[in-house]
């Protein structure tokens, strides 16, 4: 199979978090998590798929990314519970 690089450049706080998530959860490395991520989001649909616009799931993902950078999110749990 061919396969291609890519060059990811991420802030600071989401690779700390995605090096302690892949180590949590049996990762070999941030790009083996990366490449799951995306073979998880490209070849599986999510029941949130049809719940938000693009544009709303941008917004998220721009809301995750400022928690984590100004340490305002933790965990998972700090996020779920902050969603409550």
């Amino acid at each position: 199979m061919t396969q291609n690089k890519i060059n990811l450049t991420l802030p600071e706080a989401l690779f700390k978090k995605a090096e302690e998530y892949a180590n949590t959860y049996g990762f070999r490395n941030v790009r083996d998590l990366a490449v799951d991520a995306l073979r998880e989001k490209v070849f599986f649909k999510s029941d949130y798929d049809d719940i938000f616009s693009d544009e709303e799931i941008n917004l998220i993902d721009k809301v995750i990314e400022i928690g984590l950078s100004k340490g305002l999110i933790g965990t998972e749990s700090d996020l779920r519970e902050a969603l409550k």
